[in-house]
């Protein structure tokens, strides 16, 4: 688990090695173990190591082949790494690392090495002979990989800022402004909230010639050509193949050489993630849980019960509790880390809950995100199941399922019709509207001229599926929900030298969710039903509960009281008026609204603002990095 950073020059100007190494160690905080430089007058290479496996200095990036023609730096985790090295003719290895596995794959198979890969990524290999850069990034986009060109110029890292540091122009993407007040977008496409900063996206790769031309730039991996039919398989074989295919990658996801906790919230994911990992492969692992203090109490969210699932398992529990007090300094300490908008309070009961873990020695946790996006676990996906029904199934099946919904749920029958109908809206372009089905967008937030530029711009999302329901679980996998989780966890973790990992977005359990029957995915009422019953097969007697408590982040509230003077000073700041796309004044006057409680629910625009604004002010213009 590393940090990369490359620089290319197409000139015959040689690279300022002082200044390069500026850029690598901008990123120090991915990698405090070990820092490495690799130089070329034309071509430059850097790595910070986070050491996880092969602790030894065989281990060390940039690392060069033994011929000294194919360099390396990566930033990731490939658990199968000894598996490969059986595959592969050379034999001459000298470290217990799954760089030098990398590499050498690369030397005998070319970019379909990708192939074999099971993990997380971001890989950048120079070949001295030919003068090509490689790149790629994972098929799940888990691991970050920016990159910049200019005439001059081709700049790649796992941060936007060692690119800022190179001296990028600084220029604000208002279309990317707008996909994220208008869509909720931010982590969706190539581009970034800057406009001469893009990123290689989920399962690509670049090859790139000395001049700086990108010969080959292709997609290695598409999630529809790589699914499986079991429209075969009967409830009970589906949930066995799943649990099967759950416990080798839990198997190979904790192969480490050092300390590894799990991430436990209480729900299905991390319970099940947490006792395979237990009382299979790692009996030393402990569980850290995050919870929020509310009027100075706490053990109000899920803490409780992931205490008690901890104890029923005889592990170590862990909480960490995120107090109003403690948001502002911990936002000034992230958004430096996070470098575009965080939100959500939750990515700092994240960061703080990391700090902690890695305080007490912990290099690796285990967690259980992306088992609602690839299960279909959302409560929100059952508003496309019921539109689904009616269409294929007619009228009275739909209105039967609703009734099973609105008792299920205790929701109010007037609510759920109003969510129906922005969701069928939302389904002609889905993540368009908040999970409880309101729009993103308020124009009275907006300049006319702003509204008049952007607002009819629409990201064309990817819909391969035949249903809206698969359409919008994939949209949520593949552009919106996830890909924001995936960022905010990956720079909270890596900014205390911690890594993350994801054993429920391994290609093989993401190809297994969406291969999957909806009847297997959805029975009844219950969600994620294959997922649900391999769980309870395996743990017996060891209870999950099905519907947890949701987590409270206490944003809406905390908004309105411990928060107010914070999020109003920001609000009031010249930084929303130097933007020039806001209507200040009416910003104002909501928020003044909202604070007096006389105003439907606006937390969610007012919060996404209050981040575009503290963003502008501490990242953009104060420029520090």
């Amino acid at each position: 688990m590393c940090g990369i950073v490359g620089q290319l020059n197409f000139n015959k100007k040689e690279i300022n090695i002082k200044k390069f190494k500026l850029l690598t160690n901008v990123i120090s905080h991915r990698g405090p173990d070990d820092i490495g430089v690799y130089t070329e007058p034309n071509f430059a290479l850097g790595n910070v190591r986070l050491s996880i496996f092969d602790l030894s200095t065989n281990g060390h990036m940039p690392m060069v082949s033994k011929d000294g023609r194919y360099i390396i730096s990566y930033n990731g985790e490939i658990y199968n790494w000894k598996e490969i090295r059986k595959r592969l003719k050379f034999c001459d290895w000298k470290s217990n690392s799954d760089t030098e596995t990398i590499l050498y794959s690369y030397i005998e198979m070319g970019p379909k090495c990708l192939d074999l890969l099971k993990g997380m990524f971001a890989i950048s290999i120079w070949d001295k002979k030919k003068k090509e850069l490689f790149l790629a990034r994972d098929r799940e986009a888990i691991k970050p990989l920016f990159y910049s060109r200019n005439k001059n110029n081709f700049f790649f890292s796992s941060e936007i800022k060692s690119l800022m540091l190179a001296g990028i122009n600084r220029e604000i993407n208002y279309e990317k402004i707008n996909d994220f007040l208008q869509w909720g977008l931010i982590d969706h496409s190539k581009d970034t909230l800057y406009r001469n900063i893009f990123q290689i996206e989920p399962g690509q790769y670049f090859i790139i010639d000395k001049l700086g031309k990108i010969k080959t730039k292709q997609y290695y991996y598409k999630l529809k050509d790589n699914l499986l039919d079991y429209s075969s398989k009967n409830q009970k074989e589906i949930s066995d193949l799943y649990l099967d295919k759950l416990n080798r990658t839990v198997k190979l996801y904790s192969r480490s050489d050092v300390k590894i906790g799990t991430l436990l919230s209480s729900g299905v994911d991390s319970s099940i993630i947490t006792a395979l990992t237990a009382q299979n492969f790692r009996e030393d692992i402990e569980t850290f849980t995050y919870d929020f203090t509310n009027n100075n109490t706490t053990n109000y969210g899920e803490s409780k019960l992931a205490k008690k699932f901890s104890d029923k398992l005889n592990i170590k529990n862990n909480t960490c509790f995120l107090s109003a007090e403690e948001v502002p300094k911990l936002f000034d300490e992230m958004i430096y880390f996070q470098e575009l908008p965080i939100t959500s309070l939750r990515v700092l009961a994240d960061h703080k809950l990391f700090k902690f873990a890695k305080q007490k020695g912990f290099s690796v946790l285990i967690s259980g995100d992306g088992g609602d996006q690839v299960a279909g676990g959302f409560e929100y996906y059952w508003i496309t199941i019921i539109l689904d029904t009616i269409r294929n199934k007619g009228i009275y099946q739909g209105e039967k399922l609703l009734k099973k919904y609105i008792k299920h749920f205790g929701v109010k029958k007037k609510d759920l019709l109003k969510k129906i109908l922005n969701t069928f809206s939302a389904t002609l372009n889905p993540g368009t509207s908040t999970t409880d089905g309101t729009p993103y967008y308020d124009n009275e937030f907006f300049n006319s001229d702003f509204i008049k530029k952007f607002r009819s711009s629409k990201f064309q999302f990817n819909k391969p599926f035949d249903t809206d329901y698969l359409n919008f679980q994939y949209i949520d996998f593949k552009y919106h929900n996830l890909p924001r989780v995936l960022r905010m966890k990956d720079r909270a973790s890596m900014a205390t030298g911690l890594e993350i990992r994801v054993p429920l977005l391994d290609t093989s359990i993401v190809e297994f969710g969406f291969s999957t029957p909806q009847e297997s995915r959805v029975s009844g009422i219950e969600q994620r039903h294959y997922m649900v019953n391999a769980a309870n097969k395996y743990l017996k007697k060891i209870k999950i509960p099905k519907h947890k408590t949701s987590i409270v982040d206490n944003q809406r509230e905390w908004l309105k009281n411990e928060l107010r003077d914070w999020a109003g000073d920001i609000i009031n700041s010249a930084a929303l008026k130097e933007i020039v796309i806001f209507n200040v004044p009416s910003i104002k006057k909501k928020f003044d609204i909202y604070c007096k409680n006389k105003v439907n629910d606006t937390s969610y625009n007012l919060f996404q603002i209050i981040n575009i604004g503290y963003w502008y002010h501490n990242v953009f213009k104060k420029k520090i990095f």
